[in-house]
C-alpha cells in the first residue's frame, strides 16, 4: 500500500449464495503499529507481526450477495495499510434437516412406539396397501441436488420398495423390528419449499419409518473441515498465545517434536510396500511419519502465521504428490487409510488457509489422493479386524471433503454407518453381535471366532477388545475422527453411536486404569494400552453435550494428557481439549 488513506486492494469474490462468508487476509506488517484497513465498511486491525517476512492471517465476517462481490480493503490511516499476500473467503455449508416421520404427512399409516430403537417419539408404519405413503415438507436453501436418507426397519423377509417422488428406493429385510438401517436416494429440489413422498409400492406397504434426513449438496463442503475447522484452530490458538493448560503443555510438546522441525526432510517413494505388521516395510513408516509432520506444519503455521511452516508442509506433500504410484503387499489397505487419513486433515488446512500453494500442485496432490489412494480404500474391507475399515473411512471421509466429491464422502459415511454397529456391541443387537455388512460371518460361531473368542458381551465390548486395547483404540479413534469430520459438515454422526461409543470409552477405561478383568471377559486376560485416542469423543460427549464419563476423564487426565502421535493420530489435546 502507499502510505496515505484511502490506498486500497480490491477483490471480486464469487459466493455461491446469499449468506455470511470468512475472509482471511494474509499479511505482514513489519512496522510497530497496526495499520488498520476497512473491509466494505468494517474496520479491521492489521497489527504488527514483528518483521515484513512474518505473515499472519486476520479474519472478518461479511454478509454477500449470491454471485460476484467486490470486496475493498481500504487504508484508514496516512500510513496505509499491511504488506497484503491473499485472501481467502470461506463460504458455510447449506443446513441439512432432520425429520421426524411422525411429525409428517401420513396416508393409510399409523404412528407406533412399540418397537425399541427408534428416534423421536415414535415411527411411522405403513399399511399394507399400494399407494400408502408419508409425505415429509423440506425446505431447501437454494437450487441444487439432496442426499435423501430413510431410517427404517423391515422385519419381515421380503423388500419393501417405496417410491421417493417417482424414484424406487429399496428397503430390504433388516432382520428384526428392532433393527435399523438406512437408505439412501439423491434427488433434485427447487429452492424453497419440497414435498418429499415416499409412497409404497407393493401390496406390502412399506417398511417401518423413522425418520429421513436431508443433506443439502449445492453449497458444498465446510471449509477447512477435515477433522478440525477454522473456528476450532482459532480457539486453540487464542489458549495457546494465553497460556492457557492443557493447550499450552500440548503445543509446546508437538513443537519439541521432530515432526515440527523445519529441517524435516520428506521420504517419498514410487510404490510403498507394507506386509503384515509393516514387514517389509519398504517406506511404510516414512510415508506415515512424512503424513503427520506434513499435518503438524500445517497446524504450526495456522497457530502462529509463520509461513515457513506451510511452505514446509507444501514441501512434504509436494514431494510424495511427485512421486508415488501405488501401495502394495497385505497391509495396502491399512497403509493406505492411515496416511491418506493424514494427508487430507494437512492439505485441507493449507489449501483454505494458505495462499501459497499453487493450483498446479493442489491439482497434483488431489490427483494423487484420487488415483492412488481412494482405490485402495473406498470399498472398504468387511473381513478384517474392524480398525482396519474404520481407519479407511477416516481417510475416505476426509479426503471426499478435500476433494468437494459428496459421492466419496457419502461412500465413506454408509460404510462407517454399517461398520460402528458391527465393531461396538450393545445388548439390543441380540445375543451375538451383528456381523460387518459383506463379510464372511454369517452363523454365531463364526462371529465368536471372529471376536477372538469371546462368547460373553456386554455393552461397549469391542471386536478387538480380547486382540489388545491398541488395535480397539485405534477402531474407535477413526469412528470418532469420522464422526468429528461429519459434524463439520452438518451431519450429526455422533448421535447415531452415542450409547454405542461411550459405553465403549468407560468400558475400556475402566480397565485401562487398572481393573481386573472378569473370567468371562478375554479369559480373564486383557492387554491394555489403548493409547492417545479419548480426547475428541470425551470433548464432544462430555464438553459440549455434558455427559458423564467419569473414567475417560480420569484417564485422560492422569494417563493421556497431552497426546502426542500414532500411526495416523496427533495432537489431539491441542486440537480438541475442551473445544466447541
Amino acid at each position: 500500500y502507499d502510505n496515505v488513506v484511502g490506498s486500497y486492494v480490491q477483490f471480486a469474490v464469487s459466493a455461491p449464495a446469499a449468506g455470511n462468508a470468512t475472509l482471511t487476509f494474509r499479511f505482514a506488517n513489519g512496522t510497530t503499529t497496526s495499520r488498520p484497513l476497512s473491509v466494505n465498511g468494517t474496520v479491521v486491525d492489521f497489527p504488527s507481526t514483528g518483521a515484513w517476512t512474518t505473515w499472519q492471517t486476520r479474519t472478518v465476517t461479511l454478509n454477500l450477495v449470491a454471485g460476484v462481490n467486490t470486496i475493498r480493503a481500504t487504508a484508514t490511516t496516512a500510513g496505509g495499510g499491511p504488506n497484503l499476500d491473499s485472501l481467502n473467503a470461506d463460504f458455510p455449508p447449506p443446513p441439512s434437516g432432520g425429520y421426524q416421520a411422525e411429525d409428517a404427512t401420513i396416508s393409510q399409516g399409523v404412528i407406533e412406539s412399540n418397537h425399541a430403537g427408534f428416534t423421536g417419539t415414535g415411527f411411522v408404519n405403513y399399511d399394507n396397501v399400494v399407494g400408502s405413503y408419508v409425505q415429509f415438507a423440506v425446505t431447501a436453501p437454494a437450487a441444487g441436488n439432496a442426499t435423501l436418507t430413510f431410517r427404517y426397519a423391515n422385519g419381515t423377509t421380503t423388500n419393501r420398495p417405496v417410491s421417493v417422488n417417482g424414484t424406487v428406493l429399496d428397503f430390504p429385510a433388516t432382520g428384526a423390528w428392532t433393527t435399523w438401517q438406512t437408505r439412501s436416494v439423491t434427488v433434485a429440489l427447487a429452492a424453497g419449499a419440497n414435498s418429499v413422498r415416499a409412497t409404497a409400492t407393493t401390496a406390502g406397504g412399506g417398511p417401518n419409518l423413522d425418520s429421513l434426513t436431508v443433506t443439502f449438496q449445492s453449497g458444498g463442503f465446510q471449509h477447512p473441515g477435515v477433522l478440525v475447522t477454522r473456528a476450532q484452530l482459532d480457539f486453540v490458538r487464542g489458549r495457546v498465545i494465553a497460556n492457557a493448560q492443557p493447550w499450552r503443555a500440548a503445543y509446546d510438546a508437538m513443537v519439541a517434536s521432530r515432526f515440527a522441525s523445519l529441517s524435516y526432510t520428506a521420504h517419498p517413494r514410487s510404490v510403498v510396500e507394507c506386509g503384515p505388521s509393516s514387514n517389509p516395510n519398504l517406506g511404510c513408516s516414512d510415508e506415515r511419519e512424512d503424513a503427520i509432520a506434513a499435518y503438524t506444519h500445517a497446524l504450526r503455521w495456522y497457530l502462529t502465521g509463520d509461513s515457513r511452516y506451510a511452505d514446509k508442509a507444501i514441501q512434504i506433500m509436494d514431494a510424495w504428490s511427485g512421486v508415488i504410484t501405488d501401495h502394495t503387499n497385505s497391509n495396502a489397505p491399512l497403509q493406505t487409510g492411515w496416511s491418506g487419513a493424514s494427508w487430507s486433515r494437512a492439505a485441507e488446512i493449507i489449501k483454505h488457509t494458505y495462499g501459497g500453494w499453487t493450483s498446479s500442485r493442489v491439482t497434483r496432490f488431489s490427483t494423487m489422493l484420487r488415483n492412488v489412494y481412494l482405490p485402495e480404500i473406498i470399498n472398504g474391507h468387511p473381513n478384517n479386524n474392524g480398525n482396519w475399515e474404520a481407519i479407511m473411512m477416516d481417510a475416505v471421509v476426509g479426503i471426499g471433503v478435500f476433494l468437494d466429491d459428496r459421492t466419496v464422502f457419502d461412500k465413506g459415511v454408509s460404510i462407517w454407518r454399517g461398520r460402528v454397529p458391527a465393531y461396538i456391541y450393545l445388548t439390543t443387537d441380540g445375543s451375538i453381535p451383528k456381523a460387518p455388512p459383506g463379510s464372511r460371518y454369517d452363523t454365531p460361531a463364526e462371529i465368536i471366532d471372529y471376536w477372538h473368542g469371546q462368547d460373553t458381551f456386554v455393552d461397549g465390548l469391542a471386536q478387538e477388545t480380547c486382540r489388545d486395547f491398541g488395535h480397539t483404540g485405534w477402531g474407535f479413534a477413526a469412528a470418532i475422527h469420522v464422526a468429528e469430520t461429519a459434524r463439520h459438515q452438518g451431519m450429526d454422526l455422533y448421535g447415531e453411536m452415542r450409547t454405542r461409543m461411550t459405553k465403549a470409552l468407560e468400558f475400556h477405561a475402566n480397565y485401562d486404569l487398572g481393573a481386573t478383568a472378569p473370567s468371562w471377559l478375554c479369559d480373564g486376560s486383557i492387554s491394555r494400552g489403548i493409547g492417545p485416542i479419548p480426547e475428541i469423543g470425551y470433548n464432544h460427549y462430555a464438553s459440549r453435550l455434558g455427559l458423564s464419563l467419569p473414567k475417560t476423564k480420569q484417564l485422560i487426565e492422569t494417563r493421556l494428557r497431552p497426546t502426542g502421535v500414532s500411526h495416523f493420530l496427533a495432537w489431539e489435546t491441542l486440537t480438541h481439549a475442551n473445544n466447541p
